[in-house]
């Protein structure tokens, strides 16, 4: 009895939850939205992978001999049959046919359909490129439409108008994302003709410290430093202008105030999609390690999966996507070590992504942080700015080395 109520209260909880959640949403706006995706990032694989074992039978015996199949069971209720049709196998049925309607169509769909929200309202704000002007001791940054038709409007835009417009959103967004990249110590900022100019104090740029994260040591070795910091510029540049934009939106639209946090810790909020594919990954790769029991489909999922947070780096941290490559390349060893029974590889290798971490934690700052304390500092002072007041930043990184 007490094996069959955990098989089948087990991938129900997530969906328990999630109904709960409906209720907390009618009650105070955004919380219950943002209750729901706290859930699935903590409650999603473990559901899907009870789900999985609960509708999976077994068909084969422990030294690998095919069951006859009026002897196949199913692997969470061993004293059910497959071929049975009544008593708990009724429920048993229920419940897996309700939880993959919404493991694999509901859940899916609002993941979804947040990602097609969030890409309609940020569609216009790519229409703007900012560039950089350095001019003796200051820099010059602007932003300009790219289209004839955003060009008109601008062009017959005020001054004013165009503060109001994409003041905070494009222009102090761009500066801040270039001096948390390019400056080092103390700057100020100042509105001028239509762009926003920074100085380093005295006129002196301070020197930038290296950063522990594979990409920049990668643009290190290949000496292309100087184009990575241009394209880590315009990434900062649209993160801030999506925060800034996601955060205006929230006082409108119940979603968006709900599901900010997911959409920040992404270095762009298009980005969203890996949270979906994280997620099915997960699940093929539990089913993978326990139901199949298929060291090559395992690595393949742990080494595609490597590469695919190797090369897009989707996170706003870039210690997080190193961290994930690596626990994905280690998961790879480890299966590794358990097909050929070297247990001291897999048990080394599961021990690294703890060592990395640790690592980590001595310079746990980056360009992306960095920018976002400056930003939000900044815009604590943007009503003198737009009054051409010079405001005062201090670009400092946290390190304990």
């Amino acid at each position: 009895m007490s094996r069959t109520i955990c098989a089948l209260v087990a991938p129900c909880v997530l969906p328990l939850l999630l109904i709960l959640c409906m209720l907390a949403e009618a009650m105070q706006r955004g919380r219950g939205v943002k209750f729901a995706l706290q859930a699935l990032s903590l409650l999603f694989i473990g559901g899907a992978s009870s789900w999985a074992k609960l509708i999976h039978c077994q068909r084969v015996d422990g030294d690998g001999t095919s069951l006859p199949e009026a002897d196949a069971f199913k692997s969470q209720l061993p004293h059910l049959t497959c071929s049975e049709t009544s008593g708990e196998a009724v429920w048993a049925y229920a419940v897996g046919v309700g939880c993959a309607v919404a493991y694999g169509i509901l859940i899916p769909t609002f993941l979804l359909y947040l990602i097609l929200k969030q890409h309609l309202l940020l569609s216009p704000s790519r229409r703007y490129v900012s560039f950089a002007d350095r001019q003796g001791d200051k820099t010059i940054v602007q932003v300009v439409a790219m289209g004839p038709q955003a060009d008109e409007a601008d062009a017959a835009a005020s001054e004013k108008d165009l503060m109001e417009k994409r003041g905070r959103s494009h222009f102090l967004a761009s500066a801040v994302a270039y001096s948390a990249v390019f400056f080092h110590g103390s700057i100020s900022l100042q509105w001028e003709d239509s762009a926003l100019t920074i100085r380093a104090a005295n006129g002196v740029h301070g020197e930038k410290e290296d950063e522990f994260d594979v990409t920049t040591a990668v643009a290190h070795v290949l000496e292309h430093k100087a184009d990575a910091d241009l394209m880590r510029w315009q990434a900062i540049s649209r993160m801030l202008t999506e925060r800034c934009i996601l955060e205006e939106a929230q006082a409108a639209d119940r979603i968006f105030a709900g599901a900010n946090e997911i959409f920040f810790k992404y270095a762009a909020c298009e980005q969203v999609w890996v949270e979906v594919a994280l997620k099915t990954v997960a699940v093929a790769l539990v089913a993978a390690a326990s139901t199949y029991q298929n060291v090559f489909m395992t690595v393949g999922l742990t080494l595609g999966t490597a590469t695919v947070f190797l090369t897009l780096q989707p996170y706003r941290q870039r210690q997080v996507n190193d961290l994930q490559c690596c626990c994905f390349l280690c998961l790879t060893v480890a299966a590794t070590g358990f097909a050929c029974s070297l247990k001291w590889l897999s048990r080394a290798s599961l021990a690294v992504p703890l060592l990395l971490a640790a690592v980590q934690t001595l310079r746990p700052d980056g360009p992306e942080a960095l920018a976002l304390r400056l930003f939000e500092a900044a815009t604590r002072q943007w009503p003198a700015l737009q009054k051409g007041e010079v405001i005062q930043l201090s670009v400092t990184t946290v390190s304990f080395l």
